[in-house]
């Protein structure tokens, strides 16, 4: 086991949910994984107080979050099934030249990325 898997998992509370910063890097399906792993998903952003916060935490990396592009309906989702609101943020429908059908935050912006690409990732739970 490696010393960065042998530490304890940091989670952080912000009005009502934990959240999980990776360290390492992963392919978007596998960084889905790991945060299954730890009962819990990929983030999906609410509100601007969730975004505000997140800003915070992701100055120097990019982080996959819970959006994808969906390429038949030509629009983002969360992978709660619910759909990209403009009032949140607003991204660039994909183009075909490029595959960017994930994305990622970094210091509060939202921006496509490749699912193939290796990014850290945001975990989110619920406090119980």
């Amino acid at each position: 086991m490696s010393p960065s898997t042998a530490k304890p998992l940091q989670w952080e509370g912000h009005r009502g949910n934990y959240y999980l910063f990776s360290k390492a890097k992963e392919v978007w399906s596998s960084s889905r994984t790991e945060c299954d792993d730890q009962s819990s998903d990929l983030v999906v952003i609410s509100d601007r107080k969730e975004l505000e916060f997140l800003r915070n935490k992701t100055r120097d990396a990019d982080y996959f979050i819970g959006l994808t592009y969906s390429e038949m309906e030509k629009r983002w989702y969360w992978i709660d099934k619910t759909e990209l609101t403009r009032d949140l943020f607003t991204l660039k429908p994909n183009t075909l030249e490029y595959e960017n059908d994930c994305a990622v935050i970094r210091a509060g912006e939202v921006s496509p990325a490749s699912c193939h690409q290796q990014n850290q990732w945001i975990c989110e739970k619920t406090m119980k």
